[in-house]
């Protein structure tokens, strides 16, 4: 069993104690008892599930803006003059082939770059190089993936609580 499957497990198990905590404390209330215990787990129930769905959506929040920030421009291509004055050819061909190639793993778009001489260059990246675009690819795409789905969870978390204590109402009701 992986740490994500103990997680999840954990988490859906400390879910179905405060849902049913607060069913159970809504149920005794509508029954007439209305004790400290109660309404402790009335508000044990709501509030976790609470505090969780606030957590959902802060996480929700800060994927958001990851992805928002992978998907701005965040490479131009090189002016003709850059580095002339202040790099040696050699130099200068080293760092624009290395921006080329970060250019490439970043967004995938194919710039070009100087060689010795001067003279623009397409960069041409490797077969390793582009095994790593798509496995950053793929990291960008599962950015966006778990920003919706953290927001659908808390959204989930904050309507749970609802349906919980509205079904112990609905209970009572029934066998009355």
């Amino acid at each position: 069993m992986s740490a994500k499957d103990i997680e999840w497990l954990l988490t859906n198990l400390v879910l179905v104690i405060a849902l049913l905590a607060a069913f159970h404390g809504t149920r005794q209330v509508r029954l007439g008892d209305r004790t400290r215990q109660a309404y402790l787990h009335i508000a044990f129930g709501v509030g976790f599930c609470l505090l969780y769905a606030t957590f959902s959506f802060a996480m929700a929040y800060m994927l958001h803006q990851s992805s928002e920030l992978l998907d701005k421009p965040r490479y131009k291509q090189l002016p003709s003059d850059w580095g002339k004055t202040v790099l040696t050819p050699d130099e200068r061909e080293k760092k624009s082939v290395g921006y080329a190639a970060a250019a490439f793993l970043g967004t995938g778009v194919l710039y070009k770059h100087f060689d010795r001489e001067g003279n623009l260059r397409l960069f041409i990246p490797s077969q390793e190089q582009i095994e790593e675009r798509e496995r950053a690819a793929i990291i960008y795409s599962d950015v966006h993936y778990f920003a919706k789905a953290r927001l659908f969870e808390g959204i989930l978390w904050m309507l749970a609580p609802l349906l919980s204590v509205w079904y112990g109402f609905w209970v009572v009701r029934a066998k009355r």
